[in-house]
């Protein structure tokens, strides 16, 4: 058995690693006490590093941690701690080889005040808000979003701590669906490590809202597994979108001209900076869907339903992105019922997961094909890679996220309390019913969209804007390729 001589003393190498350069990893049978050369710490351990094969020149394993991690740069560094190295010297108690003096030990940190570290837990939280003065729901500077107003309410309540809000992630910040500027919710959820107060989770949220705005609730907290995320556990998300019955009007000749002859409006604050003509919008309002144009309607929500390439209803995508595959579950449209003098019907879109403005631009696009009385080709044919369109979104103020759910988190929690591994009473499931808070949330939001189409008439500038430009709609890529060029090339 090869031995390690230290101060006139024979140790057994119980195992020596391959050398690395001039450097090589002994593993004593018992510890020494020698001084590191590059750090210049004491140390008094059985694992150390020799350098240049010498049994004096050592080096301790963090050292040698770092030197090798640095790569390249490990012949400089040996150099610079070998100079005027002697060939034989005891270590202990010396200069460090580069004639610095030995870095002192550090000072054992003070234990905390007992108390003074505040125990966290994982919380789901449900809330809902009115999106129409937000830049939409995540967090953006410069501009109001509805996550800085839950945060600094949750800060104002110690349920966070001061956090740079490029940090949270340290707090496991997640959204489970981020919505659009000008966008609503009904229920939406964030999750994140909150301080655990000594309180109910009931009043955690009568505290948190007593922070917020008016247009922005929580409406229940949960508290949830340690790594639960709210973006991956959701399995389904329904919007709705409340849009009068004139958006679908097919015969736009007993309707009065707007002089609009640019491009669309791509923004719904453009929108709201234009005007109708006199008297336009009560005729518009006076609108009555027919039973057949109803139909129509539902025959094309009904073709967005499946697996199918969106990369036309989004932006910032390739065409051959798979990311562009999303399933939809179901697309329908309710039958028509009157709000404020206007025939309203609510479309339903309940997915997996949407692309960046994807619900707006499936709907514009059904609105297109009933103004020029297209069938459900045209809607396939959106699917096609070879098909490029330009299609400008529908106004998102009558969009809304209405639900959430969380069924495979449901299903483990279930499970895991069943068998033993989770106690009951702890976690509840992420399953929530209508409360008064909710009802009077959803009536806020109605009123919201009411009031905006009742004064700024956004739904009739943007239909009217879009079916003046529909040649915008079907207007295809110049290079249609292939049908053996559909597949990227790897």
């Amino acid at each position: 058995m090869a031995l390690f001589v230290h101060k006139e003393e024979s140790i057994p190498i119980t195992k020596e690693s391959a050398p690395r350069g001039p450097l090589q990893l002994l593993v004593l049978e018992r510890p020494v006490d020698f001084d590191c050369l590059k750090c210049g710490v004491g140390r008094h351990t059985p694992r150390l590093v020799t350098l240049d094969r010498t049994h004096t020149a050592l080096i301790c394993e963090e050292c040698y941690g770092r030197l090798l991690s640095k790569g390249v740069s490990l012949k400089s560094e040996i150099q610079h701690i070998r100079p005027g190295m002697p060939t034989r010297m005891q270590i202990s108690g010396k200069r460090a080889l580069d004639g610095t003096e030995p870095k002192e030990p550090k000072e054992p940190k003070e234990p905390k005040e007992e108390g003074s570290r505040v125990p966290k837990r994982m919380v789901a939280l449900l809330f809902g808000y009115v999106g129409t003065a937000f830049s939409g729901l995540q967090i953006n500077p410069d501009v109001p979003t509805v996550e800085e107003e839950l945060i600094k309410a949750m800060e104002a309540t110690h349920h966070l701590p001061p956090t740079p809000r490029g940090e949270l992630h340290k707090l496991s910040w997640q959204r489970a669906s981020r919505t659009d500027k000008g966008v609503h919710a009904v229920r939406n959820v964030v999750s994140a490590k909150l301080n655990q107060l000594e309180q109910t989770v009931d009043e955690m949220v009568t505290q948190i809202n007593a922070q917020l705005p008016p247009t922005v609730r929580v409406l229940h907290a949960t508290v949830v597994t340690k790594s639960f995320n709210s973006k991956t556990a959701c399995t389904q998300r329904t919007y709705e979108y409340i849009v009068p019955t004139y958006a679908f009007i097919d015969d736009l000749t007993p309707f009065p001209l707007h002089p609009l002859t640019s491009h669309p409006p791509t923004s719904d604050m453009t929108l709201l900076s234009l005007s109708l003509p006199e008297n336009a919008a009560e005729q518009y309002q006076a609108y009555r869907i027919s039973s057949a144009t109803l139909e129509s309607v539902r025959s094309l929500l009904a073709a967005y339903k499946g697996t199918h390439s969106f990369h036309n209803f989004t932006k910032r995508m390739k065409v051959f992105d798979s990311a562009t595959q999303r399933y939809i579950t179901s697309f329908t449209c309710s039958d028509p019922y009157t709000r404020q003098g206007f025939e309203l019907v609510t479309l339903t879109v309940t997915g997996q997961s949407f692309l960046l403005n994807q619900i707006r631009k499936m709907i514009a696009m059904v609105m297109m094909c009933v103004a020029n009385q297209f069938d459900q080709k045209h809607i396939t044919e959106a699917f096609d890679k070879r098909t490029e369109l330009n299609i400008v979104p529908a106004p998102g103020f009558g969009l809304m996220l209405a639900d959430l759910r969380f069924s495979a988190y449901n299903e483990k929690l279930h499970r895991l309390q069943a068998e033993g591994q989770q106690p009951s009473g702890l976690r509840e499931a992420l399953e929530w019913c209508q409360t008064p808070a909710e009802l009077e949330l959803k009536e806020r939001i109605i009123s919201e969209i009411l009031e905006l189409e009742s004064t700024h008439h956004t739904t009739c500038l943007w239909m009217y804007a879009m079916r003046r430009n529909v040649e915008l709609l079907h207007q295809k890529s110049q290079h249609v390729p292939s049908d053996d060029q559909l597949e990227p090339q790897s």
